[in-house]
């Protein structure tokens, strides 16, 4: 699948690390959070707000500290591992095995949270969440 001749599969090269591309990193790293939003944000903010709302302050900090905590050490011991290795994470061989996998799970997670959805909010049988 192309879209303006990119393809979710196409790998991006990276400029080689030196002193000079240290700005570039940064400035990557940031775009790169930025555009992570679209997949981050809608979990985080549902997550947050319900449980301010349903909970209270006190579970609601427990949940966002809890939330920031998980998503801090996954990108932590991710960038631990590359540092200790010296080199990026690489699956080699498997590499192209691992992307479709990988897009199989985002169908079938997006189908089960559009499902979920709907029964939750009662557009399908099996029990309304709000009344």
């Amino acid at each position: 699948m192309y879209y303006y001749n990119l393809s979710p599969l196409q790998s991006i090269r990276l400029p080689e690390r030196d002193s000079a591309t240290i700005p570039a990193f940064f400035v990557f790293g940031i775009v790169y959070g930025v555009g992570s939003l679209a997949c981050n944000l809608p979990v985080f903010l549902g997550m947050i707000l319900t449980s301010f709302t349903t909970e209270g302050l006190v579970q609601g900090l427990a949940v966002f500290g809890s939330f920031g905590a998980g998503m801090g050490t996954l990108v932590l011991g991710v960038s631990v591992v590359a540092r200790v290795t010296g080199s990026s994470l690489s699956l080699g061989k498997y590499g192209q095995s691992a992307r479709y996998a990988g897009s199989l799970a985002f169908v079938v997670i997006g189908v089960y949270v559009t499902w979920y959805s709907l029964r939750s909010f009662g557009y399908l049988p099996g029990g309304a969440m709000f009344g």
